[in-house]
């Protein structure tokens, strides 16, 4: 089975690892008029200081054809390199609060077809904040775009994430198997399995 990835780096799970213990300040985007859903970039500012998520398109032909995949990178930014306009938007939810955990949100899908090819696609859509009295999310609200989600909930379980795996659809010729992957960071950057 062929697998394609669209993963964070190490790079980038060091840059998100290093706010775990700081002081949750607020969420930034140019682009959040309602506060749920953003354009391009988020900056999640903590104590420790601000950590960029990027989402873009690269093509990718794995499903036969050509498309835009969405992806996300993460990087750590003292915002002097941050280009947002003077009409930014910020959520100011959590202020104060510790990041007591942080969670990559990793999806699998798995396509098998009916002639026998097969092949996996996973690729990391988000991460998850826990805070002393809540959770923020931020996630790729589509594999398709470069929109951003930002959800916001008293728990874990309370959470109401972008159900990605819509863009795929079973039919008698293939089958798709879609699961999600909570991965815990520790301050090493090194990630491990945890339950949904």
């Amino acid at each position: 089975m062929e697998v394609f990835q669209q993963k964070f780096s190490q790079v980038d799970i060091h840059a998100a690892s290093k706010h775990l213990g700081g002081q949750w300040l607020s969420v930034t985007s140019d682009d959040m008029p309602n506060g749920l859903l953003a354009w391009d970039k988020v900056l999640v500012n903590t104590s420790v200081g601000i950590l960029e998520i990027t989402a873009h398109t690269q093509v990718r032909s794995f499903e036969g054809a050509s498309d835009d995949y969405a992806c996300l990178t993460l990087r750590s930014s003292d915002g002097t390199h941050t280009t947002m306009t003077s009409t930014r938007s910020s959520l100011f939810h959590g202020r104060g609060e510790t990041v007591k955990s942080i969670w990559v949100l990793r999806d699998f899908l798995t396509a098998a077809q009916i002639d026998g090819e097969s092949y996996q696609y996973v690729a990391d859509v988000g991460l998850a904040f826990e805070l002393s009295t809540q959770w923020i999310a931020i996630s790729l609200a589509s594999h398709r775009t470069e929109a951003i989600c930002v959800s916001r909930a008293p728990t874990k379980s309370e959470l109401e994430l972008p159900h990605l795996e819509d863009r795929w659809t079973s039919t008698t010729l293939e089958r798709f198997d879609y699961r999600r992957e909570w991965i815990l960071l520790n301050l090493e950057g090194v990630g491990q399995p945890g339950n949904e």
